[in-house]
């Protein structure tokens, strides 16, 4: 059974052995690398990807779009998902947060809505 004592503790690491210490970095992305490549994932450059910290970005992305789903309105949903991230302010969590066309059409719906209800559009006469 793997150690789950002081996971709440902000300091402790994510990846850890059975023993609970931390495992390397160079020994996480080993894995990392093992897991893409066997899903036949290729490889794009080192500061192209794909990158352990891409797993950070993909699960802010999905947590924000099942919040939304669920009906949380994104102004109530972002600082949760902040807060999450350990993110002291708004800008960092946006930019974890890559909502595309193809994979959330609805939420774009939403967004686009919710910006035509703040920025109205101007008819030609004003």
């Amino acid at each position: 059974m793997l150690p789950v004592k002081g996971v709440t503790d902000s300091e402790r690491p994510f990846f850890i052995k059975l023993n609970g210490t931390a495992v390397s970095s160079a020994n996480a992305y080993n894995w990392f690398k093992k897991v893409y490549t066997k899903c036949g994932i290729a490889y794009q450059g080192e500061c192209f990807g794909p990158r352990v910290h891409d797993i950070r970005h993909t699960m802010a992305t999905h947590s924000l779009a099942k919040m939304i789903r669920k009906g949380l309105d994104v102004y109530t949903a972002l600082p949760l998902l902040a807060a999450c991230l350990g993110h002291k302010s708004l800008t960092s969590t946006e930019e974890y947060v890559r909502l595309t066309c193809n994979e959330y059409p609805e939420l774009l719906e939403m967004c686009i809505s919710l910006n035509e209800f703040i920025y109205p559009q101007k008819d030609g006469n004003e």
